[in-house]
């Protein structure tokens, strides 16, 4: 290669992260500065949807505010365990689980914790196994109704059970992936978060992409108590790359 070309190169990289710097800080003035304390209005008009389809299909009352909008429920389940998990940290996943998780968690540096189910139990953990895979270093359990790629789904009862472990250990989270939730042949869906007693501990990730079939448009979200909101909100836009759904 030339050195003419070699030139054009490195000024073609120089442009692409000054944009991309220029881009982020952009970002970090507007919502920290210029948009008034309160509220915050971006992509104000979806997450009001989103917080009118939680009340309309999962009976959970959330603001517009305890509301993130990503790029899918994939980069939902990063930032939540990106936000959440420090080096060390043990994430239990229940097992088998989709493919993504142990990896996302690796990314983080923490340690998966894999609790085995049993076609028995169709493929479902029991509040038994999860109290006996909690030590003091978990901070998350990665929870699937309906699951992929078992296709069970956790009835209320059931989710009752879990409920009552997290009750127990207050400083654990779970990430609830809802992703499928349209996708049931067998009864009505339920959602963890209905559980006053453990729904600050409850992030629930969902999008349209699966039950809506919209899987081109990008668009996912996590739901969850104002203050891991708040750090995770703060982590994202601290570390991560911005992309917009592709309308």
């Amino acid at each position: 290669m030339s050195s003419k070309a070699k030139k054009i190169i490195r000024n073609i990289i120089l442009i692409i992260c000054i944009i991309t710097f220029v881009s982020s800080a952009s970002f970090l003035l507007y919502y920290y500065l210029i948009i008034p304390t309160g509220e915050k209005n971006v992509y104000a008009d979806l997450r009001e949807a989103i917080s009118k389809k939680f009340l309309r299909d999962n009976g959970l009352e959330y603001k517009p505010e305890q509301i993130v909008v990503s790029t899918g429920a994939k980069q939902s389940i990063y930032q939540v365990v990106m936000a959440l998990i420090n080096p060390g940290d043990e994430v239990i996943i229940p097992t088998p689980f989709w493919v993504s998780y142990k990896e996302i968690v690796k990314v983080a540096e923490g340690k998966c914790v894999y609790v085995p189910t049993k076609i028995e139990n169709d493929f479902k953990v029991t509040p038994q196994q999860l109290e006996e895979a909690i030590t003091p270093r978990t901070k998350l359990i990665m929870f699937s109704s309906p699951s992929n790629p078992t296709g069970m789904l956790y009835t209320k009862e059931e989710l009752k059970g879990i409920a009552e472990v997290l009750e127990r250990h207050p400083n654990v989270f779970v990430m609830a992936d809802e992703i499928y939730e349209h996708i049931n042949f067998e009864g009505k869906h339920e959602s963890l978060a209905q559980f006053p007693s453990v729904k600050e501990q409850v992030i629930t990730v969902n999008g349209v992409a699966k039950g809506f079939a919209m899987t081109g448009w990008r668009i996912g979200w996590i739901c969850g108590n104002k203050d891991a909101i708040k750090q995770l909100l703060y982590k994202v836009i601290c570390k991560f790359s911005f992309n917009n759904p592709n309308f």
